[in-house]
């Protein structure tokens, strides 16, 4: 199965101190109103390196935060925690009116 991206934005934003790359991707125009991913400069995806593979149905997978070299790089501004073991209290953080 193949899936087109469109390049929507590439910008730059400060994390943790560091001026990063940002690339937003959507589906190709005239469909190219939702952001589908984000990649940073020298971290990737935040939807996971294996999402594009191994995504069930009805599910989801984030980037919590990245490590390198045992220093936090990169900790996703939607959740408090970079580790979690219980998926309702992600799903609550994330759509909280479910």
């Amino acid at each position: 199965m193949t899936t087109n991206l469109y390049v929507k934005q590439v910008d730059y934003v400060d994390i943790n101190g560091n001026n990063v790359k940002r690339i937003q991707l959507s589906s190709p125009p005239p469909y190219d109103n939702n952001i589908i991913d984000v990649w940073y400069e020298w971290i990737g995806s935040v939807n996971g390196f294996i999402d594009p593979i191994f995504k069930s149905p009805g599910g989801f997978s984030i980037l919590l935060c990245y490590y390198q070299n045992n220093t936090l790089v990169y900790h996703n501004p939607q959740l408090p925690n970079c580790y979690y073991d219980n998926t309702e209290e992600v799903e609550n953080i994330v759509h909280p009116n479910n």
